[in-house]
């Protein structure tokens, strides 16, 4: 049981200090559409982004949540 104990914490360690690569980079997105659609049973906002890289992507908010189009935001994109 001892030895169990001591390879499970070892794994651990290792777990926590190896090195692993970025899958994400920041960039400025410019907010280009809005749009309200009926999800789950209530209402949310489908936001489409634009990246600087002229990608566009897609994300959801509450419709209680106010964003301006024209909006630029931090976020996360895909490498």
């Amino acid at each position: 049981m001892k030895t169990l104990l001591v390879a499970c914490a070892a794994l651990s360690l290792t777990a926590c200090v190896s090195e692993r690569s970025l899958q994400v980079s920041v960039v400025q997105a410019e907010l280009v559409k809005v749009d309200t659609l009926y999800r789950n049973s209530e209402y949310v906002q489908i936001l489409t982004w634009r990246s600087p890289e002229k990608m566009q992507f897609v994300s959801y908010a509450g419709i209680k949540e106010y964003y301006p189009v024209g909006a630029k935001m931090a976020v996360f994109m895909p490498r």
